[in-house]
């Protein structure tokens, strides 16, 4: 029997990396000593670059965070049929730390090759691009669970540490079979281990002259949005469609000048459509025939991005699946580019475990095979995982998190144990965990299960608290119980000018813990909008809102409008007919 333990981020070391909140210019990277490089909208001379080298994670005496136990256990056979050399039971647990990171020499290195290229001799590579999301995919054809001819596919998938340095912790029991599989395949050269990274980050777009017209009934009539009964798509999905879509021109892209930054055109062009068309959708809350069946495309996908030498900023997410909307816009629409745009880019990095065997084989610090017969000297460690979306919430609206966990043994004795996590406690070089011991628990297995629930104590008083939660992994995974989105807001500049508007304010209303909250940014029609966007929190899945949009004409009246909206994109140059 296979059972994955747990999958979750873990941020057991802060490393001293400065949070920078200066927005690159997203279409002027350059590639210097394999590293991509972006400059900075107020400074060109400092730059910011793409971490690319994941990799086991290292302890502080530079060794390997990963272990491979095979564990027997000695049970009477009932069908040893008078054999007295019979096969115990028992199987084996994986467990690694992965991370990403860049070499300091190779920074320095791409640093000269960059003062080179540019002619700009005070250039400096300040610092790793500070990511906004980022997901991880497992491979393997050995971490299977029931299959007899092992096949290679996607093991798990979850969220990536957004900082440099951050860490996720994987963890898997499986069979003896198995695990014999897997100890030869530690033997060769490439293990059948290998993980996938795909990292967005944002940036500021260039301005371009640059128009695309959308016909709303012909995009909704086209055989690649209505072949597949089902309502999920992958980028692959989605560029194949805009495919489709040029191709009867259902959407038109014009462009005026030469075309020497077309692809960074299209790239915006098509993010915006998309912003339009889709809304991401979370692979992990699929279940069921839906699951393998977008698992399986996902893995189709990955062994074409593996083959990929380049590595270049993606403009979809291969690890992404994305849901059809379903409110429709009707009509013709033409779409300009000529603003700068805050837009988002994907990195994509790829690494095989390596060969720690090779190394490591005979040290059991990291491979061992132990006997399970006394069991009174176990004690379960629950460590506690810190999702990518905790880290950066500490220093907007998270006080502290209180973790608590309940052991009830089969004696009825009590075991409860406290943990309560602030920013520096989060940040310190220790593992974060909780740890039971056995009272009378026979039953293994019963033993593994254990209570826990979160208290989240947010800046200004706010409280939130989950129920008690019962499970058996190894690890207890902290999430905030609600998202942050971005509403970009966007129009036609010039058409606000012909209908002498001198400002637009747009408020967005939101529950926030039971509590109304307001947000709201002006557009003043002479500046233009140069990727100005409204910040919300709502709650997990929750994707609607209120709004009011105000404009103010140049001879002081004022027109509004009031409306629920869930897009990420807004549009202000609507106005009500009166």
């Amino acid at each position: 029997m296979f059972r994955r333990f747990a999958t979750h981020l873990l941020l057991m070391f802060f490393f001293p990396i400065s949070l920078h909140s200066e927005m690159i210019q997203i279409d002027k990277g350059v590639i210097v000593n394999g590293l991509w490089c972006f400059p900075t909208l107020n400074d060109a001379t400092k730059y910011f670059y793409l971490p690319q080298n994941p990799h086991i994670a290292l302890d502080k005496n530079k060794q390997p965070q990963f272990s491979f136990i095979r564990y027997v256990k000695n049970l009477a056979s009932s069908k040893a049929e008078g054999k007295s050399i019979t096969e115990a039971q028992g199987g084996a647990i994986l467990h690694f730390l992965v991370t990403y990171d860049t070499p300091q020499e190779k920074i320095d290195a791409a640093q000269q090759e960059l003062q080179q290229v540019s002619q700009k001799f005070d250039a400096e590579i300040v610092g790793p691009v500070i990511f906004k999301e980022g997901r991880f995919t497992l491979i393997s054809s050995i971490l299977t669970a029931g299959s007899k001819i092992p096949e290679r596919q996607i093991i798990t998938t979850g969220q990536a540490p957004l900082l440099e340095g951050g860490r996720i912790a994987l963890s898997f029991e499986m069979t003896s079979e198995r695990s014999k599989l897997l100890l030869e395949s530690f033997k060769m050269t490439t293990p059948d281990i290998s993980m996938l990274f795909e990292m967005t980050f944002s940036g500021l777009s260039d301005a371009y002259n640059a128009t695309m017209k959308v016909k709303w009934d012909d995009v909704y009539k086209s055989e690649s949005i209505n072949k597949t009964s089902s309502f999920l798509f992958l980028s692959s999905d989605i560029q194949k469609t805009y495919a489709e879509l040029q191709r009867t021109q259902s959407i038109q892209l014009t462009t005026a000048g030469n075309d020497e930054n077309m692809e960074a055109i299209v790239n915006s062009a098509y993010q915006k459509l998309t912003d339009l068309l889709f809304t991401p959708f979370d692979p992990e809350a699929l279940t069921g025939k839906e699951q393998e069946q977008t698992q399986g495309k996902m893995s189709t996908q990955i062994d074409l991005l593996g083959l990929l030498t380049t590595h270049n900023p993606l403009n979809l997410n291969s690890n992404k699946a994305y849901k059809r909307k379903e409110i429709k816009n009707s009509g013709t629409s033409e779409l300009t580019f000529n603003s700068r745009l805050n837009v988002d880019r994907y990195h994509m990095m790829v690494f095989n475990i390596g060969d720690l065997y090779k190394k490591f084989g005979n040290d059991e610090r990291f491979f061992r095979d132990i006997n399970m017969d006394d069991a009174a000297f176990q004690q379960r460690e629950i460590k506690i995982g810190i999702d990518g979306e905790v880290l950066p919430e500490f220093d907007k609206m998270i006080d502290n998190v209180t973790v608590t966990l309940r052991k009830i043994h089969e004696n009825g004795q009590e075991t409860i144990q406290e943990i309560n996590l602030t920013k520096n406690k989060v940040n310190e070089n220790n593992v974060l965990e909780l740890i039971y011991g056995s009272q009378g628990d026979k039953d293994r297995e019963k033993w593994m299960n254990y209570d826990f629930k979160t208290a989240f104590a947010f800046k200004g008083g706010g409280m939130y608290e989950t129920p008690w939660t019962t499970q058996n992994f190894a690890m207890i995974n902290l999430h905030p119980p609600y998202q942050r989105r971005v509403i970009q807001l966007d129009g036609d500049i010039q058409k606000l000018k012909a209908q002498n508007v001198r400002a637009v304010n747009v408020q967005i209303e939101f529950l926030f813990l039971g509590e109304e909250k307001k947000v709201q940014q002006t557009v003043r029609v002479n500046e233009g909008l140069n990727g100005k966007q409204l910040e919300i929190t709502l709650p997990k899945n929750v994707f609607d809102y209120h709004y009011k949009m105000n404009w103010i004409m140049e001879d002081g009246s004022q027109k509004t409008f009031t409306g629920t909206g869930s897009s990420g994109v807004m549009y202000i140059d609507n106005l009500p007919a009166s």
